[in-house]
């Protein structure tokens, strides 16, 4: 009789994220890694002492582990600056881009989409990092409780008019109004920041009539920088901007460094910096507004901003495809030709990754788009998951009978992931198939500790998209 062989199973292995870190970032680094393995996220940190301190080194280390056989590998984060982590030079430009495919362009005008999602926490300074760190974890751990939190975005744009003949010479303004009118038709309430060099804006640049709505919208330049500071410090789930930029922040509505300090709130604000050279992280003498504002209480823990000279309208199609990958229906033929669809897990380098792939459909593939896939970067960490609407809160109990551990969570989320810990030993992790699990203790094989039977117990972490996160304590 003739044995039919059966099904192979391919087993994914290894971490999911790597973090690269400076050796002196390392209390930051595993700090970082330990929540995301709380949150259910295999993460492995390694030193750039391991990898190797050269552009040639970091690439074969990062496409090695992604193409090998299995790998779980999509996220990689750098822990460092351009002194400690380099980053490459393309075309005279600042880009980690080649790091995250899987080689390099045959050509100028060879668009190569990324492989894995990455980002960079750029700082050479332990105390920096850490508090990026912290603003990473309070963001995605503990969320705002306030629920008109999650309906808040801000929008902030310039009609620029320059030869004052009442019609826009950019489509910075139209741009973010297209996405305006979707946002509200799903139910948020997006403030509109505009200002204008026209005493008397009438048409977009494609000539179709300014609504009145919008031009009564238009404030002065200093009053716009109060709405900014003011909507920053009440927190918004998002924060868009069109217009020119700089190293030290926004130009019109100006928003920049200098402002970041009146900031007093501690809610969180996401930016979606699309203009030039906000996002810059090279030996520049100065940090860049995007490295500050993710530092400060209040701010952003990461962001999406570019580190160098980047193009009007392929920004212009960038920002749409970032909104489009969240809440669908702002493209309404993309990534299909009939359908939207949103980004799995809300994951900040996904979101980037795809919005570089619309790129491709929106412009002719060239060098020109190639130039906007390397300079655009999320600064800081690319596993971010963006809070999308407000998040559902999860009851989790758990307990031991009879040397079972009983695991119990309501309601059961979609995507749950249960890791359970032993002092700092992950002795668990489990992907949710329904709202009860069952454990015999001994399957745990936990280490021996000198530590009294009082003070022995388990925790009991659960993640999942679009939930809290919970987590309680079990004695043993």
């Amino acid at each position: 009789m003739t044995r039919v062989p059966g099904p192979v199973v391919f087993r994914l292995r290894g971490p999911e994220f790597v973090i690269i870190y400076d050796k002196s970032l390392k209390k930051a680094a595993e700090k970082l890694a330990n929540w995301k393995n709380r949150k259910g996220l295999i993460t492995e940190i390694v030193s750039i002492n391991t990898v190797g301190k050269s552009v040639a080194k970091i690439k074969k280390y990062i496409r090695g582990r992604r193409s090998s056989l299995n790998s779980r590998l999509r996220y990689v984060l750098l822990l460092g600056d351009v002194a400690a982590i380099p980053s490459e030079e393309v075309a005279g430009a600042t880009s980690d881009h080649y790091y995250y495919t899987k080689k390099d362009p045959a050509d100028a005008n060879d668009c190569l989409l990324p492989w894995v999602s990455g980002g960079r926490i750029p700082t050479s300074m332990l105390e920096e990092a850490m508090a990026v760190v912290n603003q990473i974890i309070k963001y995605e751990r503990t969320p705002p409780c306030d629920p008109e939190y999650y309906r808040r975005m801000s929008f902030a744009a310039y009609f620029q008019d320059h030869d004052n003949n009442g019609r826009a010479e950019r489509a910075y303004m139209k741009t973010l109004e297209g996405i305006r009118d979707h946002m509200v038709s799903i139910g948020f309430d997006v403030q509109r920041v505009y200002v204008s060099s026209s005493a008397n804006p009438q048409e977009y640049k494609d000539g179709t009539a300014v609504p009145q709505e919008v031009r009564d919208a238009i404030v002065s330049g200093s009053d716009a920088t109060e709405m900014l500071i003011s909507e920053t410090s009440e927190g918004q789930l998002m924060i868009g901007h069109r217009d020119h930029g700089g190293v030290s922040g926004w130009s019109h509505p100006s928003f920049e460094k200098q402002h970041l300090q009146s900031i007093l709130s501690s809610y969180p604000s996401i930016f979606f910096s699309i203009n030039c050279l906000t996002g810059r992280f090279d030996a520049n003498p100065t940090d860049s507004f995007a490295e500050d504002i993710m530092e400060m209480e209040g701010g952003a823990p990461s962001l999406i901003a570019a580190t160098e000279l980047s193009g009007t309208w392929r920004n212009d199609s960038l920002t749409k495809a970032l909104f489009d990958s969240m809440w669908p229906g702002v493209i309404s033929t993309f990534p299909g030709t009939t359908a939207s669809y949103a980004i799995k897990h809300n994951r900040l380098g996904d979101i980037l990754n795809y919005a570089k792939s619309y790129l491709l459909v929106a412009h002719t593939a060239g060098w020109r788009v190639k130039n906007h896939f390397e300079i655009y970067h999320v600064v800081g960490d690319p596993t971010l998951q963006l809070w999308g609407q407000a998040p559902t809160a999860l009851t989790l109990r758990a307990g031991i009978r009879r040397n079972t551990l009983n695991i119990r969570v309501y309601p059961a989320p979609a995507g749950g992931v249960v890791t359970i810990w032993y002092g700092k030993d992950q002795v668990k992790r489990i992907t949710m198939t329904s709202s009860q699990i069952s454990i015999p203790v001994s399957d745990l094989r936990l280490r021996p500790t000198p530590l009294p039977q009082a003070r022995r117990y388990l925790e009991v972490c659960v993640s999942a998209p679009g939930y809290r996160y919970a987590q309680t304590k079990v004695k043993l």
